[in-house]
């Protein structure tokens, strides 16, 4: 999983929310989990 900082944006790879950011030691409540965009396209509509 991806965890980014949200006061810096540094993203680090780690199965667990990091305790701290290794950026700018922000606290753990400041890493989110990354949002993957997935690659499949909304169906369209037929008319």
């Amino acid at each position: 999983m991806i965890w980014v900082c949200t006061r810096c944006g540094y993203e680090v790879e780690s199965e667990q929310r990091p305790d701290l950011c290794a950026m700018c030691y922000a606290a753990m409540h400041h890493m989110v989990p990354k949002k993957v965009e997935s690659e499949e396209k909304p169906e369209e509509k037929k008319d």
